[in-house]
């Protein structure tokens, strides 16, 4: 994983207003790509991923350690990108 890159679109989508913090306001915006902390509860992972297989959207999970670092704050466990080509672009610093 690119961490240098994925923080830098990462700022790119808040600057943006493109991203959506925590697993209830993923839910409720439905965005492109959802990212989850490993350490995200057993109930709203499965909430997440059931709304992911239904809208067909991409769901990745990252360390707590990559999801602390990526957004500066320890209480965020799950976050949304709303823009194709961010999404997109954050995914492939993934492989």
């Amino acid at each position: 994983m690119n961490l240098t890159k994925f923080k830098a679109y990462f700022g790119f989508a808040v600057k943006g207003n493109k991203i959506v913090f925590g697993a209830d306001a993923v839910y409720d915006r439905k965005p492109i790509a959802v990212f989850v902390s490993d350490a995200l509860s057993e109930n709203s992972l499965r909430k997440l991923t059931n709304l992911c297989n239904a809208y067909d959207l991409s769901l990745t999970s990252l360390s707590k350690e990559d999801m602390d670092k990526i957004t500066l704050n320890e209480k965020i466990m799950a976050f949304g990108i709303s823009d194709r080509n961010l999404a997109e672009a954050m995914i492939n610093c993934m492989e």
